[in-house]
């Protein structure tokens, strides 16, 4: 992987990270309206913490470059556990416009998923350094 991709994805990650859990914060129920899913106090708290706080401290974590791996590899952790409740929801809902949407919102964690395990394991092989330091490239 090039010097300038490595620190791209990282860069990226880190900051997609950081927006996708300030918005989870600051809107879990236009969230849920996004993805299909129901929009009440339960599925707000979840929205809010199981997915806003983790997406926001994992990328202020990465973004600090103190083990980057670790951080990484949280990502990877809660893309598993997003897509989980993903397939669940759209197991349970009747109403196909709700499927869809959350059928959409599969496709794009999976794709954030593979960007996430890809960093994960080049900043692990790379001794814990972000791909960024182990390119040799400075910020």
């Amino acid at each position: 992987m090039t010097r300038q991709l490595s620190r791209r994805l990282a860069d990226g990650l880190g900051v997609f990270s950081i927006s996708l859990g300030t918005v989870q914060l600051a809107a879990p129920g236009a969230v849920n309206r996004l993805i299909g899913a129901r929009d009440d106090q339960r599925t707000r708290a979840l929205q809010r913490w199981a997915g806003g706080a983790r997406e926001l401290t994992a990328g202020v974590g990465l973004e600090s470059r103190r083990n980057p791996a670790a951080w990484l590899w949280t990502r990877v952790a809660g893309d598993a556990l997003d897509l989980g409740l993903l397939a669940a929801l759209r197991n349970r809902t009747r109403d196909t416009g709700a499927r869809r949407r959350a059928t959409v919102a599969t496709a794009a964690v999976a794709g954030v998923a593979v960007a996430d395990v890809v960093a994960a394991v080049i900043t692990s092989r790379n001794g814990n350094r972000a791909p960024v330091e182990a390119a040799g490239a400075s910020r």
